[in-house]
C-alpha cells in the first residue's frame, strides 16, 4: 500500500450513482454527498436536463445505457417520481450488486417494497422522504428512514456510509416501519395538503377580494392564505403525485367529507354540547402534546403580520 495510504482512503470511497441528480431533491442529495461524503470515486448524475450529455438520458427508455452505468455502482440514489423509481426498478435491483445499497426518496412507498420485497438477490434498500421542500435544506429538518436490508448480504458498509452522510447534514432521521410510511404520509401529507386546497376552493367560491381579505386577515386564516400560496405555486405535479398516486388518497380525502359532516351536524343545532362532543375525540389527539403546539401556534402567530 502507498505510505500516503491513497489505496485504503479510495477503498474507502463508495461509486455513487444518483439516478434524477439534477432534480430538486436530487440536487439536495447530490450536495449532502458532495459537502458531508468526501470525494467519490464516480458521481454520475441521471437525468434529462443533466448539464453532462453523456448522462442526459431518459432512464425510462434506456435501459440498457441504465445499467451499464450502474454496474460497480456501490451507492445509487433514485431521487426520482414514484412512477419513473417503478419503472426502472427491476433494473437497477437487479444491475446493483448485493454488497450494494439503492437509496430511494419517494413519498409513496407501497409499490416501491412490494418491488423491493419480491426482489431475490437484491442489495439492501434505504428508504427516505425528506419531510419538507428541498429549497429549505436539510438541517433541523424531519426525514423519514425506512431501512429494508438485503437478503443475502450482511455487509452494510454502504448503508452505513450513507447514513453517516445523513447524519452530517444535520438533519433529524425519524425511524419509520415499512407497513407504517403511507399511512403517516396519507396524514402529514394527502390530508394537510388536500384540507389546504379545498380552504382555498371555498375562497374562489365565496368571491371576495383578495386584497381586502388580506389587509382584514386574522392569523389563522393569513396562515391558511400563505400555505395556499406556497401549494398552488409549487410544482403541480409533486402535489398532484401526492393525491392521485398515494393508495391512501381517496379514504383520506373520504375521511375529511365525513369530518366536514360530522361538524356540520354539530354547528347545525343550538346545543353548544353537540359542537363540544364533536371536538372531544380531536382534544384527545392532541392532548398529550398541546401545549408545545400551542406555543409554537403563538410564536407564528406572533412574528405573522399582514403584508403591505
Amino acid at each position: 500500500m502507498p505510505p500516503d495510504g491513497t489505496e485504503s482512503a479510495e477503498a474507502d470511497r463508495p461509486v455513487v450513482v444518483v439516478v434524477g441528480g439534477a432534480g430538486r431533491v436530487g440536487r439536495l442529495i447530490v450536495d449532502a454527498i458532495e459537502t458531508h461524503g468526501g470525494p467519490t470515486t464516480a458521481l454520475t448524475v441521471l437525468d434529462p436536463a443533466a448539464p453532462d450529455p453523456d448522462s442526459r438520458i431518459d432512464v425510462t427508455s434506456s435501459e440498457d445505457r441504465l445499467a451499464a452505468m450502474l454496474i460497480g455502482a456501490d451507492v445509487v440514489v433514485l431521487a426520482v417520481p414514484e412512477a419513473v423509481a417503478n419503472t426502472i426498478g427491476p433494473v437497477v435491483l437487479e444491475t446493483a450488486g448485493p454488497d450494494a445499497v439503492v437509496v430511494d426518496t419517494l413519498s409513496v412507498k407501497d409499490r416501491w417494497f412490494r418491488l423491493v420485497t419480491r426482489t431475490n438477490d437484491r442489495p439492501a434498500v434505504l428508504s427516505i422522504n425528506p419531510m419538507f421542500a428541498p429549497s429549505l435544506g436539510f438541517e433541523g429538518r424531519p426525514v423519514a428512514v425506512v431501512e429494508l436490508p438485503s437478503p443475502v448480504s450482511d455487509d452494510d458498509r454502504w448503508l452505513g456510509w450513507f447514513r453517516q452522510v445523513l447524519a452530517a447534514t444535520g438533519c433529524c432521521p425519524v425511524p419509520v416501519n415499512a407497513n407504517d410510511h403511507d399511512r403517516l404520509t396519507a396524514g402529514l401529507q394527502v390530508a394537510t395538503h388536500a384540507a389546504v386546497l379545498a380552504f382555498g376552493a371555498t375562497m374562489v367560491e365565496l368571491g371576495l377580494d383578495l386584497d381586502q381579505v388580506r389587509r382584514l386577515a386574522p392569523p389563522p386564516h393569513l396562515t391558511m392564505l400563505a400555505l395556499l400560496a406556497r401549494i398552488v405555486t409549487g410544482e403541480p405535479h409533486v402535489y398532484h403525485d401526492i393525491q392521485h398516486g398515494h393508495p391512501l388518497a381517496g379514504e383520506t380525502r373520504a375521511s375529511m367529507v365525513t369530518g366536514l359532516q360530522r361538524l356540520e351536524a354539530a354547528a347545525a343545532v343550538a346545543d353548544p354540547a353537540a359542537y363540544a362532543a364533536f371536538i372531544e375525540p380531536i382534544v384527545d389527539l392532541v392532548s398529550g402534546s398541546s401545549p408545545p403546539l400551542t406555543d409554537v401556534c403563538n410564536r407564528l402567530f406572533a412574528q405573522l403580520r399582514i403584508p403591505e
